[in-house]
């Protein structure tokens, strides 16, 4: 009988008027079944929320891999300080170079370069920052790659410091990089003194720093802003000297699941490239991998399916540095190589 009613109840909008037990029974009914659905649509509400979550997870995990300065886009400027408080001569400035020595920027037409136009006077020190916002506080591999001249003497020098904790504390990458166990990848660790007849490629990768927050790190890069330092300081003698020409400078900033550099899956060569490049991968097995090559605007230069190996014609690509990004077994593998 009660089961009866309870269907009844559920189904009905016909009240048992002569009998207040089942009248009760049908207000209690109404009422589990309301509940119940409120807690089904609960329920679907969150998977829905869920699902939206991860979906705009996995587009920032995958599309928000690097940082690019070219130096013609806009998109990033906004990221640049040049110090003119403390450096009030401060000679660094973005602009097409016409120098005796930085006459092209490496894609043209604009460069950071210590100015424009003129000689770089003696015992000067002109620095700029990049203030580069992660995209995760935890698990990121982060790297630092550019084209560079330099022209001058043999004691003019740069200096890239880093600072995790807002301009509090610096770490010089080129005396400090066995500390912070960071890799120089193409063209090994430069000195960035004295001068260079050709185009140079500044990559380092900061991979270890980057994944160990433990206390092997005097310093750890787990704070939501980090801040890199460009310095350029001359002599005293009375050289003639351009100073130092930076262009195509990329900040690469990788979430967990996304591999670079040193990475043995993935290979590309030759790199620098003028005409043709291999990608090579170390796939067993015969499943398509998509492979992507982008400039440094993120625009998309070309997508290919590969098996283990490609070779790609770019001899039509302007100079510069470009991204190659593979997509294999549910994980990102991202490298960069030279057009010359």
């Amino acid at each position: 009988m009660l089961k009866k009613a309870l269907l009844y109840g559920l189904l009905s909008d016909n009240y048992f008027i002569d009998d207040n037990y089942f009248i009760f029974i049908k207000i209690i009914a109404r009422k589990f079944y309301i509940f119940v659905r409120l807690i089904l649509n609960i329920l679907i509400m969150k998977k829905i929320i869920i699902l939206i979550l991860l979906m705009i997870i996995a587009t920032t995990v995958y599309s928000q891999y690097f940082q690019a300065y070219n130096f013609e886009d806009t998109t990033f400027i906004n990221k640049i300080r040049i110090d003119k408080v403390k450096y009030p001569n401060n000679k660094w400035q973005i602009g097409h170079p016409n120098k005796t020595v930085f006459t092209t920027a490496f894609s043209n037409p604009n460069a950071m370069v210590t100015d424009t136009l003129n000689i770089l006077p003696p015992n000067d020190t002109s620095v700029f920052y990049i203030i580069h916002l992660k995209s995760s506080l935890y698990n990121p591999s982060f790297g630092l790659t550019f084209m560079y001249q330099l022209n001058g003497s043999i004691n003019d020098r740069g200096i890239i410091e880093i600072s995790p904790d807002k301009g509090q504390n610096w770490v010089n990458v080129l005396t400090q990089d066995s500390i912070y166990q960071m890799y120089w990848g193409i063209g090994n660790k430069p000195t960035l003194s004295g001068s260079t007849t050709v185009w140079k490629q500044f990559n380092l990768s900061m991979v270890s720093w980057a994944y160990n927050y433990g206390a092997a790190f005097p310093l750890h890069l787990d704070h939501d802003t980090i801040i890199y330092r460009f310095s350029y300081i001359t002599d005293s003698s009375s050289t003639l000297r351009n100073g130092w020409l930076i262009d195509d400078l990329v900040i690469s900033d990788f979430n967990e699941g996304v591999e670079e550099y040193n990475n043995n899956y993935l290979s590309i060569y030759p790199n620098p490239i003028i005409n043709n490049i291999t990608i090579e991968t170390n796939s067993n097995t015969n499943t398509k991998q998509k492979i992507e090559i982008t400039n440094l605007l993120g625009q998309s230069m070309y997508t290919y399916d590969v098996y283990s190996k490609a070779t790609i014609d770019v001899s039509a690509y302007a100079k510069g540095i470009y991204i190659i990004k593979l997509n294999s077994d549910k994980r990102i593998i991202v490298k960069k190589f030279i057009k010359e």
